[in-house]
């Protein structure tokens, strides 16, 4: 099993690139929507053009009270991560991110109270899902040094996200930002996958290999 094997072992493995890909990609993106949802309703606000300052002033204000509220969906987290299993829980997490992205497409001021649930859900999906993950695929041992270096290059690449805000601010467009943020997220469910039929077919030799031995 992966985690009774030493660090370098599990850093060299196909379970740690798909975590640590998933890491550099989505915590960014948590911290770029809360670094220009504001921009973004106004810029909504404004195709709409019948909402007054304090209209907007009040959806902001809601916004960032409902944000600290995503550990409501913690009983849901758990509910999946029991039934479903780790690394299907990781896939939900990643639809999650896709449809908040989606809901922000929608030039409709009101609905992004509805996205800001949406994403408040799905980060506290995504800190629990690493935790998660990390837990049971390298063990309580190494864990902690593992989720250290997936964030420390998740702030790299969060540094990387300033640029592309301010190009969306300076050109007055968001839609571009919000399509490449789902595109970078396509390939996550498909990594997984693969993931997940890579160790489906290492539990089946596992299991076999007693029955070989007996024989």
């Amino acid at each position: 099993p992966l985690e009774q094997r030493g660090m370098l072992q599990q850093l060299a493995s196909w379970e740690f690139a798909a975590i640590f890909i998933y890491s550099i990609i989505q915590v960014p993106r948590a911290n770029m929507y809360m670094g220009s949802v504001e921009l973004i309703n106004r810029k909504i606000a404004g195709l709409e053009g019948h909402f007054s300052p304090d209209t907007v002033a009040g959806v902001s204000t809601i916004t960032g009270f409902i944000i600290p509220f995503g550990f409501l969906a913690v009983p849901l987290i758990e509910l999946c991560v029991h039934r479903l299993g780790t690394i299907p829980t990781v896939q939900v997490t990643t639809l999650l991110g896709l449809l908040y992205n989606a809901m922000q497409l929608v030039p409709v001021l009101y609905l992004q109270l509805g996205t800001v649930c949406v994403f408040a859900a799905w980060r506290a999906f995504l800190y629990s899902t690493i935790s998660a993950f990390n837990g049971e695929i390298f063990g309580v041992k190494t864990m902690g040094r593992i989720m250290g270096l997936c964030f420390v290059f998740s702030g790299l690449t969060n540094m990387l996200t300033g640029p592309i805000v301010n190009a969306a601010v300076d050109s007055n467009n968001f839609v571009p930002l919000l399509v490449e943020g789902m595109c970078f997220c396509i390939p996550l469910p498909i990594i997984f996958q693969l993931l997940q039929m890579k160790r489906s077919r290492q539990a089946v030799d596992v299991a076999r290999t007693p029955l070989a031995s007996t024989a």
